[in-house]
């Protein structure tokens, strides 16, 4: 009835589970996220896996980001290079 899984499929699925992750490119107005950003980032939460989110630009650093670090999105502010 249930057939067992070979070891090339196991070792195929296990490379897969670190490839489940995404990438947001925020848009911004250096103060808010837009819309577009804040949809794209709540799409992500919901595929599962890891969430980042990369920023740049100038005056990031008034932008609130706390709501989606409870949900563990990992951010990365490139306003102060």
């Amino acid at each position: 009835m249930f057939r067992a899984a070979a070891p090339g499929q196991l070792r195929r699925a296990a490379s897969l589970l670190r490839f489940q992750s995404t990438l947001v490119i925020a848009e911004h107005a250096n103060d808010s996220l837009a819309p577009i950003t804040l949809n794209t980032i709540t799409a992500a939460t919901r595929l599962g896996g890891e969430v980042s989110c990369l920023v740049a630009g100038t005056k990031c650093d008034k932008m609130e980001f706390h709501s989606f670090a409870q949900s563990g999105v990992k951010w990365c502010d490139l306003g102060s290079l």
